[in-house]
């Protein structure tokens, strides 16, 4: 019950500050490496993604939170995040299957303006086996033996809030 209650409050809370922000959740005991994530413009390319090489995968303790934010616009993707740690430096912009090419942060901002969340792809560090997920707009619901992810979405004008919670 006081997990319930702490992900509603973080929900709600994230609900009154943001602009259009990335807020991903690890409420597990486990820790939790976020492997990949997407943009889309409406389910069709081009599809950007962060350029993981660059930085590694981004890692979140039990309890802990990744965030991607930028008050600078309502309404693009936060693509260029400085607050955020580790902060995502470059990211690939796919035109097809096949074909991509490298931006940095700041570029992919500029260009990305329709891109929106996609989904989220992690691996749980569970001792007892470790499991692997992808939750985004297709699947907002993937649970394993020790956890469960959820996707949502708030919108309150043109306040988006895309969130990604793993308990």
């Amino acid at each position: 019950m006081k997990k319930l209650l702490l992900i509603l409050f973080a929900l709600f809370g994230i609900y009154g500050y943001s602009q259009k922000t990335l807020e991903i959740y690890n409420f597990t005991a486990y820790t939790v490496v976020i492997v990949d994530m997407s943009t889309n413009a409406s389910g069709s390319y081009p599809e950007f993604r962060p350029n993981l090489s660059s930085i590694g995968f981004i890692t979140l303790a039990p309890g802990a939170n990744y965030t991607l934010t930028n008050p600078a616009s309502l309404t693009r993707f936060p693509f260029e995040s400085p607050t955020s740690v580790p902060y995502i430096v470059n990211w690939i912009r796919m035109t097809s299957a096949t074909a991509s090419t490298g931006l940095t942060s700041p570029v992919a901002w500029v260009l990305g303006n329709p891109q929106v969340f996609n989904w989220v792809a992690f691996r749980v560090l569970d001792p007892l086996g470790g499991s692997a997920g992808t939750v985004g707009v297709a699947t907002p619901f993937i649970a394993s033996t020790n956890w469960v992810a959820i996707y949502d979405q708030f919108t309150s004008g043109t306040v988006t809030t895309y969130t990604v919670v793993i308990n």
